[in-house]
């Protein structure tokens, strides 16, 4: 297996252990959900740069042939992803699902597949 790859499974594997909520409940709290980004919820500076940064990697080591494919799969399977721990959230006591963190999720994972 070539190293980008290997580079992308420790990326997507460090996204999910340190994304996902480990404290699931019987029951979905959709109240906490802020639906419009950057206008919703908790918007800190520092949450916007952590989220990018965190999905840089995982469009960096993208693997795919040409730049286009690459930033395609990022965009599509970083939003799958995001969305994905998302959602999980909403069944945690302590964490609160956002779409501002989907939309810091992609576009970090978009300038990590442009920069390569």
């Amino acid at each position: 297996m070539k190293p980008t790859r290997w580079y992308f499974l420790v990326a997507t594997t460090s996204i999910i252990v340190l994304t996902f909520p480990w404290d699931l409940q019987n029951h979905p709290h959709w109240q906490k959900v802020a639906w419009v980004p950057f206008v919703t919820g908790i918007v800190r500076p520092q949450d916007l740069l952590g989220n990018a940064a965190l999905y840089f990697p995982f469009g960096y080591f993208m693997p795919a042939g040409s730049r286009r494919a690459r930033v395609a799969a990022a965009v599509a399977l970083s939003m799958v992803l995001s969305a994905s721990m998302e959602l999980a959230q909403v069944w945690s006591h302590v964490r609160f699902p956002s779409a501002t963190d989907v939309t810091m999720n992609v576009a970090g994972s978009i300038v990590g597949a442009l920069t390569r």
